[in-house]
């Protein structure tokens, strides 16, 4: 198959199904209590995981390979075991790694659009302070629809229930010095792969 963007959807879609079924099970035996949420978030993978085959469509352009299974990794890890089955409740760890890689893919994903459909050359300081905005952009925004979600609909996804003062502030602070630090790494990593390309295409000329 030429398209491994395409190939890769449907093999994580694999996951997705057994990740559904084994739900299914689980509510059904009464091990798992049936919750709107969960059921949510299983439907909302299958969404996510096709997005790269969307966008490559839409931008007509296509993503590094190791960045698609970067990000089909990252939404198992966050929708999949950290929110569907709650390892993110049982421990606060997980949650930050999670916030530290998506700072990171963030960060690649925009230099591998952008690098793609732009034929502006930025120089190694813009280059590195876009991708490095980009990924804090990303996720200063994710903390504000926790916030409103958790406003909503009364949940506690951002750690406050139980808390006053700069305790109840303490897992929002702490997500986004982990998307800060991984949105560093990930420009660091860019300014990298734009020097090898760099030389390639100097040492084709």
């Amino acid at each position: 198959m030429k398209n491994k963007t395409f190939l890769i959807s449907i093999i994580f879609s694999v996951i997705g199904v057994i990740n559904a079924i084994t739900y299914i099970v689980l509510t059904s035996l009464k091990i798992v209590n049936v919750n709107i949420g969960p059921i949510l978030l299983v439907i909302l993978y299958f969404l996510v995981a096709w997005l790269p085959v969307i966008f490559e469509k839409l931008l007509k352009m296509k993503f590094n390979l190791l960045i698609v299974i970067f990000y089909q990794l990252f939404i198992i890890f966050a929708l999949v075991i950290g929110s569907t089955w709650r390892v993110f409740v049982i421990t606060s760890v997980y949650d930050k790694i999670v916030h530290l890689g998506s700072g990171i893919l963030i960060t690649l994903i925009f230099y591998n659009v952008f690098s793609s459909t732009s034929k502006v050359k930025l120089n190694k300081f813009w280059l590195f302070f876009i991708s490095f905005s980009v990924g804090m952009m990303v996720g200063g925004f994710w903390e504000i629809l926790e916030f409103c979600f958790d406003g909503l609909l009364g949940e506690n996804s951002q750690h406050w229930q139980g808390f006053v003062g700069r305790e109840a502030l303490m897992d929002s602070m702490l997500d986004l010095i982990c998307d800060f630090a991984g949105s560093i790494i990930g420009a660091m990593v860019i300014l990298f792969i734009d020097k090898n390309q760099n030389k390639v295409e100097n040492n084709n000329k």
